[in-house]
This record gives structure tokens, sequence and C-alpha cells, in this order.
């Protein structure tokens, strides 16, 4: 029997879709643009769309008037797992992804993640923040079907994979834009956040639809 995760207790996920966008064919007219965005060390219930009256989260209670909830989702105990479950809908341990560290977070390359489905279907593909499945070619993110990548390495910032030179600093980081590393200004939230924006804004302008992680 297929052993499984624990159940979706630290993962909230916001999608803004009408449909899950896995089938392979597409229809090409009226395609849904995605924004997936995953908060870290958060129970279910810590949000006012979910439930809590105590923990004020307005935006992102507007966020998710606006967007499909999905609700049920199995997770593993640490993080790459869960992001290799994400990206390939695939029980972790079939992506060779098993841990966070000493090569264990590295998924396996051959994997179809959903970023290489919906480039396939005419989608441009963004990721800004953390990947955590691998930092060389070809796991990075833009091997794996993004077209545009503003990341750190690893699994943060202050981490061993970060340059030596960054110090360990949240603020002005050291991070890796298309594969290049680059020096940035701001607090490195607020730097993911703008480089998401203005990555949207290209892509509606361009008519483009897009899938933002």
């Amino acid at each position: 029997m297929q052993e499984k995760s624990f159940v979706f207790n630290r993962l909230l996920l916001i999608v803004f879709a009408i449909s899950c966008l896995l089938d392979v064919d597409l229809i090409a007219a009226d395609r849904p643009n995605v924004i997936l965005i995953i908060t870290d060390d958060q129970g279910y219930g810590d949000f006012g769309a979910t439930g809590n009256d105590i923990i004020e989260t307005p935006n992102l209670d507007e966020l998710a008037s606006r967007s499909a909830s999905m609700s049920t989702f199995y997770v593993s105990p640490v993080c790459s797992p869960t992001r290799a479950c994400l990206m390939t809908g695939r029980y972790n341990y079939r992506t060779r992804c098993i841990d966070t560290f000493v090569g264990r977070s590295m998924m396996e390359p051959n994997e179809i993640t959903i970023a290489e489905v919906l480039a396939a279907n005419g989608y441009r593909n963004g990721l800004f923040g953390k990947w955590h499945l691998g930092d060389c070619y070809p796991m990075r993110p833009q091997d794996q079907g993004f077209h545009e990548v503003l990341m750190h390495k690893g699994g943060g910032l202050g981490q061993p994979s970060d340059p030596r030179e960054n110090n360990r600093r949240y603020t002005d980081p050291i991070l890796f834009h298309n594969g290049e590393q680059v020096n940035t200004k701001g607090y490195c939230t607020d730097v993911y956040f703008d480089a998401a924006l203005s990555s949207i804004e290209t892509e509606v302008s361009n008519g483009n639809s897009f899938f933002t992680y």
C-alpha cells in the first residue's frame, strides 16, 4: 500500500485558476492565469479565510476570496520533498527527493513538472524565491519549465549554498537571476515580490498566459 506523507498541516496553497490545468491539452481560449503561493510554517487554520477569528490576514483573505482554494494536499515533514510532490503530482520518493540536504533534495531531472506542462501549452512561467530542488543543471527551475527565475540557492539565504559574500543577510541579498549571480537592493521578500509583479505585468502586456510560482 502506498505510504502517505503527513496531511496538509503546514501549507496553504492559493491558486488563481478555473481548473487545475493538469490536462495535456489545454483549451486555447480563455485560459486562466495561475499564481501559486506557498507559505511555510503555518497551520491550515491560521488564516481568516480558513476560519481563524484571532489572527488577522486581510490580504491573504482577499486573495483567497478571488481564487480557487485548494484545501487538500499531502506534504512531507520537510520542505524539498513537499515541493517535489507539488511540482510533479507524484509521491516524493518516486522523484528521488527525500530530504533537504546532502544531495537528497535534488529532484530527478526527468520528472515532468507542472511548469513544463504549462510551457508546452503556451504559458510563460516565473519562479520567485525558493526552489530547493537542485541548484545545478539540469535540475534548476530554468531547466524544468520556468522562463523567468529569481531565486536563492539551496534551502534559504544564509545556508551553505549561499555565496559567502552574502554574509547571511536578508537585506540587499545576492540572488540568482536566470542562472546569473546578481546584487539586489531591499528586503528579500520585497525583492521577490517586486520581481514577480514586474513579470506578471510584462506577460499581461504581451498578451501571454502565465504561471507565477
